[in-house]
């Protein structure tokens, strides 16, 4: 059983009838996914083997003869696949924001302060030792295990108006706009175990370079645009979601560098027109200027990088009729 306290507090002051302060403190939780915290298993034994030396004399008939292991040792015991020991990632949030209606629209403006607590990636952790044959060595697992925390904050503007005062065809114009920056800084992996005490992690996929605190899937700067024509029988939206880059991955399974993916942005629209009070026709285009999205790896402390790989998500069209009888 795991009960949890979600606290929250919310406060509002209205400075007059168009502007108003707005406070919020809340705890959150996200649990693992379900599949993370499956009991299901894999044990397996880490091994050292040291082989006999080869012959090198031409006249031997073993010459070039693979002789086999003269020793074989074990390293540690290494646990995959679930981990039913999984905590979840708790928040604690912090808002303050001012906002202002007026006439089609508002403005708003926030900060917020967010603080996160076991996080959840990948990892190696020891759980336990065992003693074989006089041998004392670590059990490990390596999997999903909670091992970070990470700190955000950070503000918010934004902006929506529909322009009805405008002449003509113009009043039916609207336009939506926000725009985010945040610092996050997280704990950096673990390097994982090094059961012998070389300096080297025993699996050289937990080891991690540069230090790098980035928050996975975090970019500082956030925009979106959404422009609008909206009357009683037609709408058209296009809308431009833009972010810098951010981090994917703290080491690629090729190069074993942090991989970030570049700053960019999709355009996306969506049209509406209806025929009559029964039927309706709707169509949207997803990734309407063919944006491909691009990484790159970072390849020292530095901050040198260079191209790692890049996706083409393709245009979609989607098309739609309605009738309503």
């Amino acid at each position: 059983e795991d009960t949890k306290w979600l606290p929250s507090l919310n406060l509002k002051w209205n400075l007059n009838s168009d502007m108003l302060v707005r406070f919020g403190a809340s705890k959150a939780v996200t649990r693992p996914n379900v599949q993370d915290l499956r009991a299901t298993q894999l044990v397996q034994a880490n091994t050292s083997r040291v082989n006999f030396p080869t012959i090198t004399d031409e006249d031997d008939p073993l010459f070039g003869v693979d002789r086999g292991a003269q020793s074989i040792s074990l390293d540690r015991i290494l646990i995959t696949r679930g981990n039913p020991n999984l905590k979840p990632t708790t928040a604690v949030n912090l808002d303050l924001s001012f906002e202002w209606y007026f006439s089609g629209g508002f403005v708003s403006a926030a900060v917020f302060d967010k603080d996160l607590k076991n996080i959840i990636s990948t990892g190696d952790q020891q759980i336990d030792t065992v003693t074989l044959d006089g041998e004392t060595v670590d059990v490990v697992y390596n999997g999903q295990i909670n091992q970070a925390e990470a700190e955000l904050h950070g503000f918010e503007l934004a902006y929506q108006q529909f322009y009805d005062q405008l002449p003509g065809w113009m009043s039916h114009l609207g336009l939506q706009a926000n725009y985010t920056n945040i610092q996050a800084s997280a704990d950096p992996p673990g390097k994982g175990v090094d059961a012998n005490g070389d300096g080297i992690p025993d699996d050289l996929t937990t080891s991690f370079r540069f230090g790098v605190t980035d928050l996975l899937g975090q970019s500082e700067h956030i925009a979106n645009v959404v422009g609008i024509y909206q009357d009683d029988k037609f709408e058209v939206r296009l809308a431009y979601n833009w972010r810098s880059e951010y981090l994917t991955s703290y080491r690629d399974w090729v190069t074993g560098n942090p991989i970030y993916v570049d700053a960019g942005g999709f355009l996306d629209a969506s049209f509406r027109y209806d025929f009559n009070d029964n039927l309706q026709v709707r169509a949207s285009v997803t990734n309407v200027l063919d944006t491909k999205e691009k990484a790159f790896m970072q390849l020292n402390e530095q901050g040198q990088t260079a191209p790692r790989f890049a996706f083409l998500n393709d245009r979609r069209v989607v098309l739609g009729l309605r009738y309503q009888f």
